[in-house]
């Protein structure tokens, strides 16, 4: 059996209608590192008192660096035992883990651009990822794309975060993509789905890594698009949800 982790809850933050950004503590026992893009499995404890717990797993948004606390993003479904459990608790609340497991990490290859593609909560990996990039300087050289897929602005989460790095970094590129959005909100940036958006500017498909997070549906387009467009198969890199 896998060793728990006992993990306290410090801070929550509604990030949408139905997506929160949990932030567990780190520290009292939680004495492990994990590498960019990496998740940790919760214990979700059910109704039956006399039946196991279910476990489930999500991505670690936030930096290996931050030594305070790791964060979750998840949105809670309706019949979700999971979601609904996590989204529910409050601070000070303890929930169980254990360690961080997963090879959706970055690779050490030589090819020049990167390109992150997402939708909905799969952003938590590439959050952590470009975190760590620009805090200790692991991609030198490269270019660093995010393609965000979300059906409108109020969904785009972490928006302020990466427009911030876009703007401080010129090696880094923010492109999100909006499916609903409505005509008359002013918005300027890519509509439609996020494949629409990364095919336009997937122009040195021989010198790029694709990283797709997300639907397996999204997972399997991108895949389809990256091959088409003549990305190497080896260099295209998938977590589902």
């Amino acid at each position: 059996m896998p060793t728990k982790y006992s993990v306290k809850l410090i801070e929550k933050i509604q990030a949408g209608d139905s997506i929160y950004i949990l932030r567990f503590e780190r520290g009292n026992g939680w004495d492990f590192d994990y590498q960019p893009g990496q998740f940790v499995t919760a214990y979700i404890p059910r109704e039956e008192k006399d039946k196991p717990m279910l476990m489930r797993s999500y991505s670690i948004a936030s930096s290996p660096s931050n030594k305070k606390f790791f964060e979750l993003c998840v949105k809670k479904v309706e019949g979700g035992p999971g979601s609904t459990y996590l989204c529910t608790r409050n601070v000070g609340d303890v929930v169980e883990f254990t360690a961080p497991l997963g090879k959706f990490t970055m690779k050490n290859t030589p090819n020049k651009h990167m390109f992150m593609v997402a939708t909905g909560t799969g952003i938590a990996p590439f959050k952590s990822m470009i975190e760590y990039i620009y805090e200790t300087n692991a991609m030198p050289g490269k270019e660093i794309w995010l393609f965000f897929g979300a059906r409108t602005q109020k969904d785009l989460v972490y928006k302020d975060l990466f427009e911030g790095l876009a703007s401080k970094h010129k090696n880094f590129h923010y492109i999100p993509s909006l499916s609903r959005e409505g005509m008359d909100t002013g918005w300027k940036g890519e509509r439609g789905h996020i494949e629409i958006a990364l095919e336009k500017h997937l122009t040195e498909p021989k010198n790029t890594d694709i990283y797709i997070c997300g639907l397996p549906y999204m997972v399997n387009e991108t895949i389809e698009l990256g091959e088409k467009k003549g990305v190497p198969k080896e260099f295209i890199f998938t977590e589902r949800y």
